[in-house]
């Protein structure tokens, strides 16, 4: 799927199932505040302690996950960059969305074409 770099967060239609093995893999740049290219690690020196993130003290830009639980709440974000394999457990189960880890996104251009296999 493709995650724009001007989208908080893009439902990826994926349902994380009772242990659930997932990996993404993550290729493409985005260009944010002042066209600063980063790749889907994002770029840590861009971090400012003044800004709020979603993931504060990881990269700007990066490539970060959340779960929408079916019961309408959804787990804190987690960074996901170029490539990321976990097993979730039992109690994480629900729908994945991916974003961008930036505070602002109606000036950030390009994409990160991600793989999903689960």
């Amino acid at each position: 799927i493709t995650i724009p770099g001007n989208a908080a967060w893009v439902d990826t239609g994926v349902d994380l199932n009772d242990d659930a093995a997932l990996e993404i893999a993550a290729e493409g740049q985005i260009t944010f505040r002042r066209n600063q290219l980063v790749g889907p690690d994002g770029d840590i020196a861009q971090n400012r302690s003044d800004v709020k993130y979603p993931i504060n003290g990881v990269g700007v830009g990066a490539l970060i996950a959340k779960i929408r639980y079916s019961n309408g709440t959804e787990s804190g974000p987690r960074l996901i960059g170029a490539r990321y394999v976990k097993r979730f457990g039992s109690s994480e189960y629900g729908r994945l969305f991916l974003g961008i880890n930036d505070s602002t996104f109606g000036d950030n251009t390009g994409s990160y074409t991600v793989t999903i296999r689960w």
